[in-house]
């Protein structure tokens, strides 16, 4: 949602896309693999059981939750600035609502298009807009 800023870190999505390249799976069964010859596979030089790219999953996600607590705060200030100047009352009721639903922490767990419009709707209009 461009309206909560820009990322932090604009190099994540590309980052993330590589991260998802690394953890493919290896297209060769396990019982084609001859470990009495060679203890890994030959096609993607893995050991049995290994997990590719799981060290730079978890440092993803690290960087994805933080991106998303820096959304969260511009979120929150947005709103207490609408509710501080009185304006936009009925929007405003909405997105508590859908705090009570889901907190605005863990909002990005319930997103979904209707949820993205509205937050871009919420955010992108002045104060004094009439939503």
């Amino acid at each position: 949602i461009a309206e909560l800023g820009g990322l932090p870190d604009p190099s994540l999505p590309l980052r993330w896309q590589e991260t998802r390249d690394l953890i493919k799976p290896c297209g060769v069964a396990e019982d084609d693999i001859p470990l009495a010859r060679c203890p890994y596979c030959e096609s993607c030089q893995m050991e049995i059981g290994a997990l590719p790219g799981a060290d730079a999953v978890e440092v993803q996600i690290g960087e994805i939750e933080k991106t998303l607590e820096v959304f969260n705060r511009a979120l929150s200030q947005i709103a207490v600035r609408r509710a501080l100047s009185g304006k936009r009352e009925a929007e405003l009721r909405t997105l508590l609502d859908l705090n009570a639903a889901s907190d605005l922490s863990a909002l990005s767990l319930a997103l979904d298009v209707d949820v993205i419009k509205f937050l871009k709707r919420f955010t992108r209009e002045p104060d004094g807009g009439s939503g």
